[in-house]
């Protein structure tokens, strides 16, 4: 308990920089939409990530969370009409 306390700014940074890194990796990724482990693991870092994927809904969410859901068109919307109908 004593190395901890007396390590609290290294211990920081390395948070600090593993928050970084994984925000990096999940900010330049898509969403994987296969099975394996490189999604497992894409998954796993997404965790620890602030960012959320280039393709999901939002920008910044809280670590220990996963991204929203993908964002999909609008298929209601058939005309340029149809947007101002009530």
């Amino acid at each position: 308990m004593s190395w901890i306390l007396a390590n609290v700014g290294s211990l920081v940074e390395i948070l600090i920089a593993v928050l970084g890194v994984a925000s990096l990796i999940t900010g330049m990724l898509n969403r994987p939409k296969a099975a394996g482990i490189i999604t497992t693991i894409i998954a796993f870092i997404d965790r620890f990530s602030v960012l959320t994927h280039k393709d999901a809904a939002g920008t910044v969410k809280l670590p220990g969370t996963a991204s929203q859901p993908i964002l999909t068109e609008r298929t209601d919307i058939t005309e340029p009409e149809d947007i101002f109908k009530n």
